[in-house]
């Protein structure tokens, strides 16, 4: 998984502890949930997959 993290943050200019946090918040707000342990495997969720603008992903953080 740090693996992942790491490509993520090196093709976006984010930090890993970014990328990290963004995982923890699509996870915590049921946007994807895992799929597998082995090997780790995430995926968008129902409500994950009906964010369609920005102004959906918006409301997420508000709530």
């Amino acid at each position: 998984m740090w693996f992942s993290i790491s490509e993520v943050s090196k093709s976006t200019g984010k930090s890993r502890n970014e990328v990290r946090k963004h995982l923890e918040f699509l996870i915590k707000n049921n946007i994807i949930g895992i799929v597998s342990e082995t090997p780790m495997l995430y995926s968008f969720t129902v409500s994950g997959e009906e964010i369609k603008t920005e102004s959906d992903i918006e409301k997420i953080n508000i709530t």
